[in-house]
């Protein structure tokens, strides 16, 4: 029974200590510090909108540049390394993730690289994170970009935050 209760006092600590760090708000062009990288998001646009068979699908367009790439030949991308880590939360509490593609990579030190990234945030009625159809956002200004550190290194914030708007 006490490894039960060791158990259960070890998860709750981990939650508590998980909620004590906060997010850390950004704005669009300010630097971001994650990992082996420095970003920014440079833009935000409403992407295309179409009818379906299913209803409506949309589309938010994210583009971020990339200031240091301090990675290893040979290791792991800025794509690979941000996968499951960039999504969109609305007020409904909808949430749409996606994995940054490469603009116009080039092949170095042992894998792809690019100075600019797109984030195509694609979402329809039966995509994962919508839970709330009929109150999700429709534009940009609707969401906050949500960014969790893959790798924190040192002082580097856990999550960041932006208003799309």
């Amino acid at each position: 029974m006490s490894r039960l209760r060791s158990a259960a006092f070890a998860a709750l600590t981990a939650c508590a200590l998980s909620a004590c760090e906060s997010t850390t708000v950004s704005a669009l062009g300010e630097p971001i510090e994650m990992g082996a990288y420095t970003f920014s998001v440079i833009s935000v646009a409403q992407g295309r909108q179409w009818e379906s068979a299913e209803g409506p699908y949309r589309e938010i367009v994210v583009r971020i540049r990339v200031d240091r790439d301090s990675t290893a030949p040979f290791t792991e991308t800025f794509s690979s390394s941000f996968i499951n880590s960039v999504s969109i939360v609305d007020d409904a509490g909808n949430s749409i993730g996606t994995t940054p593609a490469p603009v116009e990579p080039v092949y170095t030190a042992g894998r792809f690289r690019s100075t600019y990234y797109t984030c195509l945030f694609r979402y329809s009625r039966s995509s994962e994170g919508v839970r709330d159809f009929a109150r999700i956002g429709t534009r940009p200004r609707d969401f906050r970009l949500v960014i969790t550190n893959p790798a924190r290194q040192g002082g580097q914030p856990r999550r960041v935050a932006m208003h799309l708007g």
